[in-house]
């Protein structure tokens, strides 16, 4: 047992980190919480889905710097005894910005959906660039993560925020984030898939383990392959460019937005728009529903796409909505981490098919192969195909037990708060 002697003011931090915050800071959160009560090194890794080395740096980490695992805005956030925030006004950004971002991005129910998008850009643009540095160092694999989720909802934002600019004004947007997403997206893969494949390998004996050391080291040259062509991408002056036009954007107010008709009503403060632009993401996922019954892992994958396009959608105007909506937003997370894992072991077995099709061909170039195909890999290409069929046969109770909420009821009443 590791033990962290939490105060009531960390518990109710950690409590709420767990619930409201993105996947891995709820896992981070989650793994204090359950360390701090009777439970082992592996019963918490496989309760928060992660490797028992991951558990273990956490708890290390925690005991040196308590809170501190934890971004500023993070804990300001999410601290009852902190006061909110007297400015709404968001700070100059620079390419080069480092200062911890702001508890709010600072919306108000009447600014216009261009100017509340500018706005949403640059507090996760601000996000992105203050995780760049540990991007490339590839020290610590959440610097990217975070990063690439940034960069996530950016492009998120100008789906949702994009009717208020002209076409011409986001066509760079949109090209310099997929450029970036695709680049980090690439080793951010590979992380999961080791992550997973490392917390399998660790719970077999000790003599079964090596019969993996082939996949392990094939998969870590694919991920420094990956990176390199990540730092490629981030050194080259399409990508500074990219930032240059960014910061220019999201510091200058009115740049390309879309004139306002002043001698006829039109709906464009975000209190009239944010009920459509919600709503229609919601009716997105529950047109899905007559397929569920039956539904292949490719249907599946879109639909989690969908769900992830409603929840940025209530998360953007989050802080103008009711209390509500956050009951919605961790409805939305739970079926996000549900459909997160299917993805993921679909990806998994798909790789590792192809790993012992062409397994002749890999084996050359791994110092740790041997002439045979590897038992071992074909071993785990069974676990992972039972666990995608697992999730995928009880997918329909997930569904289920997900519509059978107030959902809708909570959607309303936080949407009524405009």
């Amino acid at each position: 047992m590791f033990s962290h002697n939490l105060s009531a003011t960390e518990k109710i931090i950690l409590e709420k980190i767990a619930r409201d915050s993105d996947e891995q800071l709820a896992k981070r959160a989650t793994i204090i919480l359950i360390s701090n009560e009777a439970a082992t090194l592996n019963e918490i890794a496989r309760v928060v889905d992660a490797s028992p080395t991951t558990v273990r740096r956490w708890q290390k980490k925690f005991a040196e710097i308590r809170l501190g695992i934890f971004p500023d805005e993070i804990i300001r956030e999410n601290n009852p005894a902190l006061p909110p925030p007297q400015s709404n006004q968001v700070e100059t950004i620079t390419a080069e910005a480092t200062a911890p971002v702001s508890l709010m991005i600072g919306l108000q129910p009447t600014q216009s959906l261009a100017e509340a998008g500018r706005q949403v850009l640059a507090y996760h643009f601000r996000n992105a660039m203050q995780q760049e540095a540990g991007t490339r160092s590839g020290n610590n694999i959440e610097s990217l993560h975070d990063m690439r989720v940034a960069t996530r909802r950016m492009r998120a934002a100008i789906r949702i925020f994009g009717h208020g600019f002209t076409p011409k004004t986001l066509k760079f947007l949109k090209s310099g984030l997929k450029e970036t997403a695709q680049a980090l997206g690439w080793v951010r893969d590979w992380d999961v898939f080791i992550e997973k494949f490392t917390a399998y390998q660790q719970e077999l004996p000790a003599h079964e383990q090596s019969g993996l050391a082939p996949l392990l080291e094939y998969c870590h040259l694919q991920r420094d392959l990956a990176r390199t062509k990540m730092l490629t991408h981030l050194d080259s002056k399409v990508y500074e460019r990219f930032k240059a036009k960014m910061t220019i954007f999201i510091e200058t107010e009115g740049m390309g937005v879309n004139p306002i008709p002043v001698d006829k009503p039109m709906p464009y403060q975000i209190r009239h728009v944010a009920p459509s632009l919600i709503y229609s993401r919601y009716e997105a996922v529950r047109a899905y529903e007559p397929f569920l019954a039956n539904a292949s892992v490719e249907l599946l994958h879109q639909l989690r796409i969908n769900f992830k396009h409603f929840r940025y959608a209530l998360e953007n105007f989050q802080e103008i909505l009711g209390e509500e909506g956050m009951i919605v937003i961790a409805e939305i997370k739970q079926m996000q981490d549900y459909l997160g894992n299917l993805n993921d072991a679909q990806v998994a077995c798909q790789f590792l098919d192809n790993f012992l099709n062409h397994w002749k061909n890999y084996r050359a170039g791994l110092t740790t192969a041997k002439a045979k195909k590897p038992t071992a890999v074909m071993k785990y290409l069974k676990v992972k195909l039972a666990e995608r069929d697992l999730l995928l046969a009880t997918f329909p109770e997930v569904w289920q037990q997900f519509n059978s909420t107030q959902l809708p009821y909570h959607l309303a009443m936080s949407i009524a708060a405009l």
